[in-house]
């Protein structure tokens, strides 16, 4: 199928839109929102790092638009991925290719959907060929992943695959850390991380089994959270250890 970036963008704006068109919302979300917005626009103009200034193309043809924030949903649950692919920055929201609908259709198992997340990435721009984003860029970008922490205050936030998780937690190690709710000094946030749903660790058997494992004590940690009285600075329950 051949690539038309103009067709694209009249479609991408189009179906565009955010949280507050799709549902109801208490003032709560409502100022978080409010707050988001500004950060968006800040987001899309941004040329800080080489991401921002380079020109991006697809099979030999401009990407009409590399920077993906969120996907504006103001919930108290947070996914943190790597940096948007190719079809995340024709529709401008996160996880929506073959990653995506693998952790939707893992989700969708224990009773939940997207709706449930706040869902962005370390780095918000593509990257060449969807490399590892280098360092400095995952350092660059750092500063909208803090105030997205700020507003959104989750309960604790999924990071999915060793780079969201080394962005977040640092000092910790992804494998010793996996299907476990652990602390992000760094961000002051409980952090629960697990494989990235590539296609790629989705046709790898024990990978896939692991993260099946661990979409299922997620789902059910959310479910009893958000079944509680319990404040929302403080989480009542601890997930499970994995085995």
């Amino acid at each position: 199928m051949t690539y038309d970036a103009e067709h694209d963008r009249a479609i991408r704006d189009i179906t565009y839109y955010d949280w507050s068109e799709r549902r109801q919302m208490t003032e709560e979300q409502s100022q978080i929102l409010k707050t988001l917005r500004p950060l968006k626009a800040v987001c899309k103009e941004c040329r800080m790092c080489r991401l921002g200034r380079m020109e991006h193309e697809h099979n030999g043809k401009p990407l009409p638009e590399p920077h993906v924030f969120s996907n504006m949903n103001p919930t108290k649950f947070m996914v943190v991925g790597q940096n948007p692919g190719f079809n995340e920055c024709v529709k401008d929201e996160p996880f929506v290719g073959e990653a995506g609908q693998n952790f939707t259709d893992a989700i969708s198992k224990f009773g939940l959907s997207r709706d449930a997340f706040y869902i962005t990435n370390v780095v918000k721009c593509h990257t060449p060929d969807n490399r590892k984003p280098e360092s400095d860029e995952a350092d660059t970008c750092s500063a909208f992943l803090r105030m997205e922490l700020k507003i959104i205050r989750p309960r604790f936030v999924i990071a999915l695959g060793a780079v969201a998780f080394e962005a977040l937690c640092p000092k910790l190690a992804f494998s010793a850390s996996l299907g476990k709710l652990v602390k992000s000094e760094k961000f002051d946030v409980s952090v629960y991380p697990i494989y990235h749903p590539s296609p790629r660790n989705m046709t790898d058997p024990s990978r896939k089994t692991r993260f099946e494992e661990d979409i299922r004590v997620m789902c059910q940690l959310i479910t009893r959270i958000s079944s509680s009285e319990a404040p929302r600075s403080a989480p009542a329950v601890d997930a499970p250890a994995s085995s």
